[in-house]
């Protein structure tokens, strides 16, 4: 799975807040 790097920032943020939660 290819991400843009602003979309990653993104990506990365909600999945560790879902994986954190």
């Amino acid at each position: 799975m290819h991400i843009t790097h602003r979309a990653s920032r993104i990506h990365t943020a909600k999945i560790g807040v879902s994986y954190e939660t």
